[in-house]
């Protein structure tokens, strides 16, 4: 009888005992599954949680696509676009479009019509005419020179060079480091990848393609170093060319090289447009903040006003003007604005202020305008 009132008595204690232990806290218990839940996934929950997810998603998924491209490594004497090889097609690429040289050369060039003439003597007035590439863009023309080999070689009427040069001076290049600077990772390969169509565009024989006698080529490198790639304070005159000026001018003035060259020009102009917004695009979305997505669109609204892609354009045609020795007097006393000082500012901007620069037009040039004309896919300008 005892032992049994004894092992109630206890039961019933235990019983007390539970039952005065305090509530748990649903109101917490669920504030930590929803911490848990948020734990390194760019939010606390609520309105601002779920667009870092998101945004986290987007960026992870476009650096995952980034990491897929091969960056092929830089040999000596390969040009670059904004650090990306652009590397030169065998001569047998080419070999159907060879440049022959006319016998009369006043037949074989180009016809200029009077707004064409007109249209000559514009001044090319880049955003930053610098010096600071001019040294190493020798260096690679040097190097071409030198491994130049076999009778014929593929030719760029408008060499990457140069366009490399023009995209630097129009902080293109610059736009396309702060971009992939924002990425996080795998800067060099965000900026293959944006500019492989130009690339593409660039090495297409039917777009920017001859096949040249390797004399003429190398005579092509000694104009363009002499009349391109020489101090801003100082210029070249055409007379200055070298011994093979003459055969550059009739090889760069020939009706179907000219008329290449300036179908390219618009090509060009709108497929880096392309690039880069691609590239401001995914920028974007990879942004960790509101000031950061803010100095990209600083960066864009810089070029769109700038009118950067109009330069672009103007750009090709100028160099290959002055390669072939036809730079206009204009050109020559220069715009003033190349003395190199405020231009090495420009190139080195990683775009860490919101400076939107160049207002002194209020129209975009977006190029939207001319797409009647910059689509030519060029399948009908082989030759």
């Amino acid at each position: 009888m005892y032992p049994r009132l004894l092992a109630l008595v206890i039961l019933a204690a235990n019983v007390v005992t539970v039952m005065s232990l305090p509530n748990p806290d649903s109101s917490a218990i669920n504030k930590l599954v929803s911490r848990q839940k948020n734990k390194g996934k760019g939010g606390n929950g609520g309105k601002g949680g779920n667009g870092g997810n998101s945004n986290n998603k987007k960026c992870t998924a476009i650096k995952r696509d980034l990491e897929l491209v091969t960056r092929a490594p830089l040999a000596k004497g390969v040009a670059t676009l904004c650090g990306v090889p652009v590397t030169r097609p065998a001569a047998a690429v080419c070999k159907s479009k060879k440049y022959t040289p006319s016998s009369t050369s006043d037949n074989n060039k180009r016809a200029l019509t009077s707004d064409e003439e007109d249209s000559e003597t514009t001044a090319y007035d880049p955003i930053s005419n610098s010096d600071n590439q001019n040294k190493r863009l020798k260096g690679l023309l040097t190097k071409q020179k030198t491994a130049a080999q076999g009778a014929a070689v593929c030719d760029y009427p408008a060499d990457p060079v140069v366009l490399d040069k023009i995209l630097f001076d129009n902080l293109v290049c610059p736009t396309f480091d702060m971009f992939a600077k924002t990425m996080g990772s795998a800067p060099d390969k965000a900026k293959a990848t944006w500019l492989k169509d130009v690339i593409t565009l660039i090495n297409n024989p039917k777009k920017n393609l001859w096949s040249v006698d390797k004399e003429l080529f190398v005579q092509k490198i000694e104009s363009t170093t002499t009349n391109v790639l020489v101090s801003s304070k100082s210029s070249a005159s055409s007379d200055e060319s070298g011994e093979g000026g003459a055969d550059v001018h009739a090889y760069l003035t020939d009706t179907k090289v000219a008329a290449a060259v300036t179908k390219f020009s618009r090509s060009f102009k709108q497929t880096v447009w392309s690039a880069i917004k691609k590239a401001e695009k995914d920028a974007t979305a990879c942004a960790k903040t509101s000031s950061a997505k803010k100095k990209l669109t600083a960066r864009m609204t810089k070029l769109t006003k700038g009118k950067v892609l109009q330069l672009m354009g103007d750009g090709v045609e100028h160099y290959v003007a002055e390669i072939a020795g036809e730079a206009s007097e204009e050109d020559e006393e220069g715009t003033g604005d190349d003395s190199g000082t405020g231009g090495n500012g420009d190139q080195n901007d990683t775009g860490d202020d919101d400076e939107t620069g160049n207002d002194d037009g209020d129209d975009e040039d977006t190029g939207e305008g001319d797409e009647g004309d910059d689509e030519d896919t060029g399948d009908d300008d082989e030759v």
